[in-house]
């Protein structure tokens, strides 16, 4: 899930709602999900706050997370 997608008045229509309907799929089906920043810019690399702040407001399972840490990622690697 791209963090610039959730961005208020990004360029991508209804991007907050598309995520939420992504990441109930993947609840429901138990798919795990990477986050990132897809930067535009240079100071938005690693910003991840709008899809960390959607992930605790839906209670989305952080083991569905995979880059939720380090030691997850490496696992999944």
């Amino acid at each position: 899930m791209n963090n610039s997608s959730l961005r208020p008045g990004g360029h991508r229509r209804d991007g907050r709602e598309n995520c939420r309907a992504m990441l109930e799929s993947c609840r429901r089906h138990q798919v795990s999900v990477i986050i990132g920043s897809d930067a535009h810019f240079w100071t938005e690399v690693g910003v991840h706050d709008d899809a960390l702040a959607l992930l605790r407001e839906m209670d989305f399972p952080e083991e569905l997370v995979v880059n939720f840490d380090a030691g997850r990622l490496s696992e999944f690697l």
